[in-house]
C-alpha cells in the first residue's frame, strides 16, 4: 500500500469485518444457556454445528496454546538464565507449576489471571507514559 487512501480503505474494511465477526460471536455466546458452566464456550458452539469442526477447532486451540507456551517459555529461559544448569532448574519449576495450575481448570485460571494481567498492563502503561 503506497497511499494514505489505500491504508485508510484497508483499515476501514478490516474494522468492518472485525466488528461483524465480533457481533456474530457475541450473538452466539448470548444464545447459550448456562454459559458459566462451559469451560470453552466457542468450542461448545462449534461442537453444536459439527463434531468434525469441534475436533478441528480443538486441535487449533491446542496448537495455539502450545506455540504460545513454547515461545513464552523460550523467551523467559533466555532472559532469566545464561547457563544450562540454571535453565534446567527453571524448566523443572515451570513444569511443576504447569501441573499444579492445570488442576484449577481453564475458566478458573482465566477468571483469576486475566484481571491480574490487566492491572499489571495498566501499571506498565502508567510507567511507560511517565518515563
Amino acid at each position: 500500500m503506497k497511499t494514505k487512501k489505500d491504508i485508510k480503505m484497508v483499515s476501514l474494511i478490516s474494522i468492518i469485518i472485525l466488528l461483524i465477526l465480533g457481533f456474530a460471536i457475541l450473538h452466539m455466546l448470548y444464545s447459550i444457556k448456562n454459559i458459566q458452566e462451559i469451560e470453552i464456550p466457542l468450542l461448545y458452539i462449534v461442537g453444536r454445528i459439527s463434531k468434525g469442526f469441534s475436533y478441528a477447532y480443538g486441535i487449533v486451540i491446542l496448537i495455539a496454546m502450545l506455540t504460545s507456551a513454547v515461545s513464552a517459555g523460550f523467551g523467559f529461559m533466555g532472559n532469566v538464565s545464561k547457563t544450562r544448569n540454571i535453565q534446567f532448574r527453571f524448566l523443572f519449576i515451570l513444569c511443576v507449576l504447569a501441573i499444579v495450575f492445570g488442576e484449577f481448570g481453564f475458566s478458573n485460571l482465566v477468571g483469576i489471571l486475566y484481571p491480574i494481567f490487566g492491572y499489571l498492563g495498566i501499571i506498565q502503561m502508567f510507567f511507560i507514559l511517565t518515563s
